[in-house]
This record gives structure tokens, C-alpha cells and sequence, in this order.
């Protein structure tokens, strides 16, 4: 029987190697992610009624509050999350389409694909934190506060940049069985 390959030049068959079962720190961020999503999803829908006509649509970059609309508007955020959660839970789940940076090997290829799926665990869960607050703001009628965008940015672009390096630091040496025992990624 001739073996498949996807597309990125990997058997097909090998691609379930990859899939692991969450470990109970991605079962926590995941958890909490779906409570995060609950309340951006029903928190607008129990408050319908409570909201004035015009609610903060936007702030800039300094937390205040510079944009209104329309009481309906408070729905877009919902949207714009389930936009994002159901794409990276996907993914999440399809390691073989992960572009892995540094050199994966046989050794050290669950190490890898543990601490990148790590990653996407934790952005899922800041992108659901941010989309709450960004709702609940938005309902309530608050300014995000002055260090808003920049701790945003730094915890988003700082998670990534500390997994993706971390990545490049699992030496294949050190592994045995795909996981250094010194280093397992939680």
C-alpha cells in the first residue's frame, strides 16, 4: 500500500504520533478559556436590557474611551471571539500543521509539539481574557486603564516569544523518549 502524505511532505500516518493527550496545565487554560468565552457569550445578552443606548465601541491607545455605538454594537465582540476560539481550538488540535521552529527530531519531537501546543493554549486563554475585559468594559462603562494596551502586548508577544525560544533550547541530547525529564514543558 503506497503511503500518503499531506502537505507538508509528512506521512499521514505519522501524524498521529503527534496528538497527545492535554496534560493538566492545558486542561486548566482550556477550562478556563471556555468560562472566559461563557461570559463574553451570555454577559452582554444578561445586561441587554441595563444598556443605554450608546456604549464605548472603542478605545485608543491610552485606555480612554474615544469611539461610541449603538447599544448593538456590544454584540460584535462575541462574534469576533468565536471568530478567533473555534480557529485556534482547531488548530490546536492538528499539531501536523504547526510550523515548528528549530529542529524537530525523532527525540525531541513530543517535547516540541507539547511546549508549542503550550503556547496556543496560553494565547487562546489571553485573547479570551482580553475579549472579557474588553466586554465587560464596554457594558460597564469604564476606560481600560492607561497600561492596558501595553500589558496586553507585553504578556501576547512575551508568552509567544518565551515558548518559541524555549523551543529552540530543547536540546535532543537531553531527551529521552521526547521529553528531557529536567525540562518537561509543565
Amino acid at each position: 500500500m503506497e503511503e500518503k502524505y499531506n502537505a507538508f511532505g509528512e506521512p499521514i500516518s505519522s501524524q498521529n504520533s503527534l496528538k497527545q493527550p492535554d496534560t493538566l496545565f492545558q486542561k486548566i487554560f482550556n477550562i478556563l478559556s471556555i468560562l472566559l468565552l461563557a461570559f463574553i457569550l451570555l454577559y452582554p445578552a444578561i445586561k441587554w436590557n441595563q444598556l443605554p443606548d450608546r456604549i464605548i465601541s472603542h478605545w485608543g491607545f491610552s485606555g480612554q474611551a474615544d469611539g461610541w455605538s449603538g447599544k448593538s454594537s456590544v454584540l460584535f465582540t462575541p462574534v469576533i471571539t468565536l471568530i478567533l476560539y473555534i480557529p485556534i481550538t482547531i488548530i490546536i488540535h492538528c499539531p501536523s500543521v504547526w510550523n515548528m521552529p528549530g529542529k524537530i527530531t525523532e527525540r525531541n519531537k513530543r517535547w516540541a509539539y507539547r511546549n508549542i501546543k503550550n503556547m496556543l493554549v496560553i494565547l487562546k486563554f489571553l485573547i479570551m481574557t482580553n475579549f472579557a475585559y474588553l466586554t465587560w468594559c464596554s457594558i460597564q462603562q469604564k476606560n481600560l486603564g492607561a497600561f492596558y494596551m501595553i500589558l496586553d502586548l507585553i504578556l501576547i508577544f512575551g508568552s509567544m516569544a518565551f515558548f518559541i525560544r524555549r523551543s529552540t533550547r530543547c536540546p535532543a541530547a537531553e531527551a529521552e523518549e521526547g521529553i528531557p525529564r529536567d525540562r518537561e514543558p509543565f
